[in-house]
């Protein structure tokens, strides 16, 4: 297993450099890449290559929602490279704060990263649903009002964390569930 990390971390500055030029489904790379060497961190107790795996994550993240024109138009929404290469990177965040909060072996100065990987995966999965609302929108020329779709869907999702929320009992996503629930309740209402 430690062969495999060390294989990981190695092929780790090969995915940048993939992730950051080249267009299409090899973006992709950096997300998978990224919670391949978090989850092999976590179970063989790697310190850096956890932490390595964390910040490949964010750097993804912040290139890709960022700055969505990298990537070439969509051929249909939610088939497209973007929205794989978002969701990677959306159920990694949520990985992380699974993970390090269950994890008994990680050193407590990790356990902060928690509550916020899990904020982090919410915010980015509230950009990803609004794309591919809108996407689809204009994919099929809907005459729909985009804000109140979005609105909806939002709702929707922050539905689910709460009946996830419930159903596992963890307190912190009742909370990020709740308010984003507010937060569509309030953006349908004033848009």
């Amino acid at each position: 297993m430690c062969a495999f990390a060390s294989m990981a971390a190695g092929a780790e500055p090969a995915a940048v450099f993939l992730s950051l030029h080249i267009n299409g489904w090899l973006a992709a790379v950096l997300p998978a890449l990224a919670a391949v060497m978090i989850c092999v961190g976590v179970a063989a107790g790697r310190y850096w290559l956890r932490t390595a795996g964390v910040v490949a994550l964010g750097v993804f993240s912040a290139v890709c929602f960022a700055n969505p024109p990298l990537f070439k138009e969509p051929v249909a929404p939610l088939l497209n490279y973007y929205f794989f290469a978002s969701a990677l990177a959306v159920t990694g965040f949520f990985a992380i704060a699974h993970m390090y909060y269950h994890h008994p072996g990680l050193l407590r100065r990790e356990r902060v990263i928690v509550w916020p990987a899990a904020v982090i995966g919410t915010a980015l999965a509230m950009v990803v649903i609004r794309r591919e609302v809108l996407l689809v929108i204009n994919y099929f020329g809907l005459p729909f009002q985009m804000n109140m779709w979005v609105s909806l869907a939002w709702g929707l999702f922050a539905l689910f964390l709460l009946i996830l929320s419930v159903a596992r009992h963890i307190k912190g996503f009742l909370y990020i569930s709740l308010v984003l629930l507010g937060v569509a309740i309030i953006k349908a209402f004033l848009f």
